[in-house]
């Protein structure tokens, strides 16, 4: 009706009336003032069959690093923690500002998180560093992995666990002590995550996902029809999230059982993360994808994307923006579609 027809409002305010003769509208009011005048509960019933489209929008970009992002977390306070190719960590709140916590003289990657604002970096060289919230590097440790698109994760006791190019996972207590490091590959591991258990699941070039004990013990392995780039799990630990070369996402209980997979990306995908209410957000090169925990997908946002992906919720999704500076923070809308 708004966009077919002659006297379109008119013939609109007619049909509000004949619903609503309290509505304070006439055929001389503005659309502005009818609108506000709406209140669209009243006249349309939504049942729970009702379908909800999700519309992603930018809300800001942030570009004030001279230095590419190179990974995103987002810690327990809602803000985001960036590492960049310069060395640099930065704190940005969900508006935007940001704090620069540290400047290190190495490209930083891998970045994560405790609760207690512990962050977890490792440079080109495989050093691992410990920096606390004030930015003070607490220790650092040689880990030998020097490929970049290594892997780095924590556990609930604070235990760090790393894989890069020398196709072993080398865990170390939270004083950064090695408990053990053992070949657990057959090429370069570029995901890793730890359960509420302490086991931990890993993935790379050999196309082969891992589940492997907290004392470093294979427990299972199932083949991946290709690399696997991201790894996630739910908040609970109960469900694995797979994001590989071949364009996929899988869903993987605790024994190794597919439960489904997602084919709506065109391209490898490179990031995952989970929030609390199991969303899985994803990002592959031209694409950010957000599906639920049943493997439907809900919303999509069309660019250019590094890998780089973290979210509070469904309104405050962060990423890296191909290989440039800019990391977008990223809302959702919700619409009905009556």
């Amino acid at each position: 009706v708004f966009m077919l027809g002659n006297n379109v409002k008119s013939k609109t305010v007619e049909a509000l009336l004949q619903m609503d003769k309290s509505l304070q509208i006439n055929k001389q009011s503005s659309w502005e003032d009818i609108i506000k005048n709406i209140n669209i509960s009243k006249y349309v019933k939504i049942n729970s069959n009702t379908k909800k489209i999700q519309k992603i929008e930018e809300i800001w970009r942030f570009d004030k690093i001279n230095s590419a992002a190179t990974s995103l977390c987002i810690g327990k306070n809602a803000n985001v923690y960036a590492s960049f190719f310069d060395g640099i960590i930065c704190e940005i709140t969900p508006e935007g500002e940001e704090k620069i916590l540290y400047k290190g003289t190495s490209e930083l990657y891998g970045l994560c998180i405790d609760d207690d604002y512990n962050m977890y970096v490792f440079d080109k060289k495989g050093v691992i560093r410990k920096i606390n919230s004030k930015g003070q590097e607490l220790w650092n440790k040689k880990n030998n992995n020097t490929y970049y698109n290594g892997a780095l994760c924590i556990d609930n006791n604070g235990n760090i666990y790393s894989g890069g190019d020398e196709d072993t996972i080398m865990k170390l207590n939270p004083n950064g002590e090695e408990l053990w490091k053992k070949k657990l590959s057959d090429s370069y591991i570029l995901a890793l995550c730890v359960d509420n258990s302490g086991n931990i699941y890993s993935g790379g070039w050999d196309h082969t996902l891992r589940k492997i004990s907290p004392n470093g013990e294979e427990i299972w392995k199932k083949k991946i029809d290709d690399s696997i780039n991201s790894l996630c799990l739910d908040k609970k630990g109960e469900y694995l999230y797979i994001g590989s070369s071949d364009n996929i996402i899988r869903k993987i209980n605790s024994d190794g059982i597919e439960i489904w997979k997602y084919t709506g990306h065109n391209k490898t995908v490179e990031g995952l993360y989970v929030d609390d209410k199991e969303n899985i957000y994803s990002v592959s090169a031209n694409n950010l994808i957000i599906i639920n925990s049943n493997g439907n997908e809900i919303a999509k946002y069309t660019g250019r994307y590094s890998g780089r992906i973290c979210a509070k919720d469904i309104k405050n999704i962060y990423a890296g923006e191909g290989a440039s500076i800019i990391i977008k923070k990223i809302g959702s809308l919700t619409f009905i579609s009556i």
